[in-house]
């Protein structure tokens, strides 16, 4: 039995191809990219000051800064067309990277990227496992060169601005 793992990426309906690559024959397994994976409410989270404050914080400006809000609600939702609004953030990406492990003899890559594709209505672009690490690799390199030029920067302006505000302390 020949498996293969490729990388399909999305920028819309990541949920919806989840879905139908669990459904597709020759398909083993599909998981989200660990790079995109967003925290769960399931997993526990760390203790810090500012999850603890910051809810409590939120609360006194509330009250604070709008005290009649409660009571112009309620006065509001007495009369005719009046609908409450409430919006929430989503758990989970919108877009991002699957990763599908596949069997080679039942059905191949193009097959699984036409079938994402029209199920849900969106380009994708497919990497197998090998090419996808060089260009995670690529990122991080990037990323890392650019973190450190940004560091020879700071350090090349607190060079000439440490003389000057010292000087300027003085005189």
């Amino acid at each position: 039995q020949k498996t293969k793992i490729f990388y399909i990426s999305l920028t819309d309906n990541q949920d919806l191809a989840f879905e139908y690559l669990q459904n597709c024959d020759g398909v083993l397994d599909v998981q989200y990219s660990k790079r995109n994976m967003m925290k769960d409410e399931s997993t526990p989270t760390k203790k810090t000051c500012l999850n603890i404050l910051l809810p409590a914080i939120g609360q006194i400006l509330s009250a604070i800064f709008f005290p009649m809000s409660g009571v112009i609600s309620s006065r509001l939702s007495n009369r005719p067309g009046y609908a409450p609004v409430t919006t929430s953030l989503p758990t989970q990406p919108v877009g991002g990277t699957l990763e599908v492990t596949y069997n080679e003899d039942i059905t191949g890559v193009r097959n699984i990227v036409d079938g994402v594709e029209s199920h849900t209505k969106t380009k994708c672009e497919a990497w197998d496992s090998l090419s996808y690490q060089l260009k995670q690799k690529s990122i991080d390199t990037r990323r890392q060169k650019e973190i450190s030029e940004w560091k020879n920067q700071f350090l090349f302006s607190i060079a000439f601005a440490l003389p000057i505000f010292m000087i300027s302390m003085v005189l």
